[in-house]
């Protein structure tokens, strides 16, 4: 189970993250750059979807600036769920996971409103 979690891990780091020469080819609308760690950018479309992509979370980040805003991650509901009339739980800080996430005894809300009240 830990390999298996470890594997998954990797596979979304390896998606998510880009080379610094990768990066600086991209258009800036497409792109999120990390301004620590050794991560240089992320795609744009992982900022702020429960995930931390940057190496030290910045793109989760709700205090670090206006880039994990409530409406970002009401756009990340309608991209990943809503558009695809997949159930879903929107957790009390707005970003949304799965239905089956809900009261699972696992935390996927950063706020951990998935397992409150189980």
């Amino acid at each position: 189970m830990i390999r298996e979690l470890a594997v998954c891990v990797f596979l979304v780091s390896a998606v998510s993250a880009i080379t610094e020469q990768q990066c600086n080819a991209m258009p800036s609308h497409v792109k999120f750059d990390c301004p620590n760690g050794d991560v240089p950018c992320i795609f744009a479309r992982y900022v702020c979807d429960g995930v931390k992509d940057c190496s030290d979370g910045y793109d989760e980040n709700q205090d670090a600036g206006s880039h994990c805003t409530e409406a970002k991650q009401l756009e990340n509901c309608q991209n990943d769920y809503i558009s695809k009339s997949l159930p879903y739980f929107q957790c009390g800080d707005k970003m949304c996971i799965g239905a089956e996430q809900k009261c699972d005894g696992t935390t996927d809300c950063l706020d951990g409103s998935d397992e409150a009240s189980c």
